[in-house]
């Protein structure tokens, strides 16, 4: 299964969570500007293989060569959603609670985390990037 989407991850840091002692004070260093990176993506979830394509934007352009990349390496169609969830892994590990101190070194992070950490640490990422659904119907939840 090949799951494709976008991401646009800004060169800023990104609080999240932390364990401090109650009356410490905790800051998250603060970047000088809002550039940011454009990746259009597929992962293909059984061995956590991705393609991507960086791009001015995210556009026909770049949707295209993604296709054509795709279709080199596997003849299926694209599911949508799931690889959302690889870039919230991917901000766990680039931005939450981190900064980086130019636009440079935060590309340089990002393209670390997919070249070396994901492979790296594929079969832990993989028990979050999951194409498993909760289905809501209405006899368990009230739908408001």
């Amino acid at each position: 299964m090949v799951l494709v989407d976008a991401v646009h991850p800004e060169h800023q840091s990104r609080p999240a969570h932390g364990w401090f002692c109650q009356h410490q004070h905790a800051a998250v260093l603060a970047t000088s500007g809002r550039q940011r990176l454009n990746i259009h993506a597929a992962l293909e979830l059984e061995e956590m293989r991705l393609v991507r394509i960086e791009g001015e934007r995210i556009n026909a352009e770049t949707t295209l060569r993604l296709f054509q990349t795709l279709e080199r390496r596997w003849p299926c169609a694209p599911h949508l959603n799931p690889i959302e969830r690889l870039w919230g892994v991917m901000h766990k590990y680039v931005t939450h609670n981190r900064a980086c101190d130019s636009f440079a070194r935060f590309v340089e992070a990002i393209n670390e985390f997919f070249d070396r950490t994901l492979p790296k640490e594929a079969e832990e990422i993989s028990d979050a990037v999951t194409d498993s659904y909760r289905v809501i119907t209405h006899d368990k939840y009230r739908l408001i």
